[in-house]
C-alpha cells in the first residue's frame, strides 16, 4: 500500500521521496498564508484523497505538541520538549489503538509531505529523511484535517493542500 519511491543515499543516510511523477495526480491546490496556529484550525472537511505539504517553524514554538488530524481516529504529533513525532491510530471500533514514535533531530524548521487516501497514510519527513506508512480505518463522513497545537501556539511557514484523483481516471 506504499507509494513508489525515490531511494537515494545521501551522507550515508538512506532518503526516500514520493516519486515526482504523483504530482501529475493532484488537483487544483489551495495554499494558506504563513500564520501562527493557536488551537486548531479545520483544513477540509473531507481528505478523501489528498497530498498536503506543511512547514513548521520550531525556533520560536511555544506550543507544547502540535500536528495534523485526520477525522477522530489518527493523529500526527510533534511533542516539542521530547523532539519526538508520533503517529497514533485509535479506532476502537475495530479493536485497533497503536502508536509509533521518532525522534527528530535539532532542527529549526519541519517539514511534512503526506499523501492520504481511503485506507492509507504515508508521511514524508524532512525531504525524506524518515517516513511513516500505515493504514487507517475511518468512518464514512470522519475524514476532515485539521491542524492543531497544544498550550501555545507554532508558525505554520507554508501550507499547500492538493486533492489527487485516482491514477486510473
Amino acid at each position: 500500500f506504499t507509494l513508489p519511491r525515490e531511494l537515494t543515499e545521501e551522507k550515508g543516510q538512506l532518503r526516500q521521496r514520493p516519486i515526482r511523477e504523483l504530482q501529475t495526480l493532484r488537483g487544483e491546490g489551495s495554499d494558506w498564508a504563513p500564520q501562527r496556529l493557536t488551537g486548531e484550525k479545520l483544513l477540509q472537511t473531507s481528505g478523501e484523497a489528498a497530498e498536503l505539504s506543511i512547514r513548521w517553524e520550531l525556533q520560536q514554538a511555544s506550543a507544547t505538541t502540535f500536528g495534523l488530524q485526520v477525522g477522530q481516529g489518527l493523529t500526527l504529533l510533534y511533542n516539542v520538549a521530547e523532539r519526538r513525532l508520533s503517529l497514533t491510530r485509535d479506532y476502537s471500533i475495530d479493536g485497533l489503538a497503536d502508536s509509533r514514535h521518532l525522534e527528530i533531530s535539532d532542527y529549526t524548521t519541519m517539514q511534512w509531505q503526506i499523501f492520504i487516501d481511503r485506507s492509507s497514510i504515508e508521511v514524508f519527513i524532512n525531504d525524506g529523511e524518515a517516513v511513516f506508512s500505515s493504514r487507517i480505518y475511518p468512518t464514512e463522513g470522519d475524514r476532515q484535517l485539521k491542524v492543531f497545537s497544544t498550550a501555545g501556539d507554532v508558525a505554520i511557514t507554508s501550507l499547500n493542500y492538493w486533492p489527487l484523483r485516482s491514477a486510473i481516471d
